[in-house]
């Protein structure tokens, strides 16, 4: 672990982490400092649970969890931010840990509109009445089939806009300029949203 210093902060990170080698190198300094587990914290501290825990470690999630096993024995919820790609990763740690996902927050997005990170809110599996058995009750399906059919053009022009952007996007077409899907609109207004 090192210590990182940007002109706008400091932070301990993992420097194998994806995370560390997408900062740009805009480190001004390395320091290596000591690191405990929370495991190893816990005790030292003598701390009684159940826990929260919440991990926002720049990419050392795997690592933090790792160290963590009598930690999340006694813990009721993890929120852990996390990068895409780093997610699977995390979230198969905490499913074989007996934890079940329950939401995702905070959905960060990267310049070009896709996903980038998340907060996802994992709970015990010990608290397993807290999972919904249902998706809604029976009284409500006219209801639910109505809004399912309005998300269901959404995601279909959101996918048609998103497959256009990766298609037309490198094609040197202006900002301006009617968008090649067809629609009729100008690209900034269209496929070129993002």
């Amino acid at each position: 672990m090192a210590i990182l210093s940007y002109p706008y902060l400091q932070i301990l990170i993992s420097l194998r982490s994806r995370v560390a080698r997408a900062l740009n190198d805009l480190t001004t300094s390395k320091v290596k400092v000591p690191a405990t587990t929370l495991d190893a914290l816990v005790e030292e501290l003598s701390l009684k649970p159940p826990f929260l825990l919440k991990l926002d470690v720049q990419g050392a999630e795997q690592a933090a969890l790792k160290g963590a096993r009598d930690v999340l024995e006694n813990c009721s919820v993890v929120v852990c931010e996390t990068d895409v790609d780093d997610f699977q990763d995390i979230n198969a740690m905490l499913l074989a840990a007996g934890f079940f996902l329950y939401d995702l927050t905070t959905l960060q997005r990267l310049r070009d509109g896709t996903l980038g990170w998340f907060y996802p809110v994992f709970v015990s599996g010990k608290l397993a009445h807290l999972k919904p058995q249902a998706f809604w009750d029976a009284g409500d399906n006219a209801a639910v089939i109505g809004v399912q059919e309005t998300r269901r053009k959404i995601i279909l022009e959101q996918n048609r806009k998103a497959l256009n952007r990766l298609r037309y996007g490198q094609s040197g077409v202006g900002r301006n300029d009617p968008c090649p899907c067809g629609s009729g609109e100008k690209f900034k207004h269209c496929c070129g949203s993002y």
